[in-house]
């Protein structure tokens, strides 16, 4: 599943939660905008940490990719895998 599918996915059960408790069209039309702007909100943070991550490790990626330095490509290859929380690359 994408970010897309995730998004709609979270749309569609917050819009399912304000329609069973709702009552009015202009209520409804408010409550709906309100959650609209709550999950870009919440959905923007949660992956904004998760987009940065990526952008470092396709830099370390390219780094290593153009190394000729094997000692220097296996440091480079740990340090990715501790940011993802993989720890130690075998030796």
């Amino acid at each position: 599943m994408n970010n897309d599918e995730r998004y709609i996915e979270i749309v569609r059960a917050c819009l399912r939660a304000l329609n069973a408790t709702v009552r009015g069209e202009s209520d409804r039309t408010a409550a709906i905008e309100s959650a609209y702007r709550a999950i870009d909100d919440a959905f923007s943070a949660q992956f904004k940490d998760y987009q940065q991550l990526i952008a470092e490790l396709t830099q370390t990626l390219n780094t290593i990719a153009h190394t000729t330095d094997a000692a220097q490509a296996r440091a480079l290859a740990q340090e990715a895998l501790q940011k993802l929380g993989g720890g130690q690359a075998a030796h």
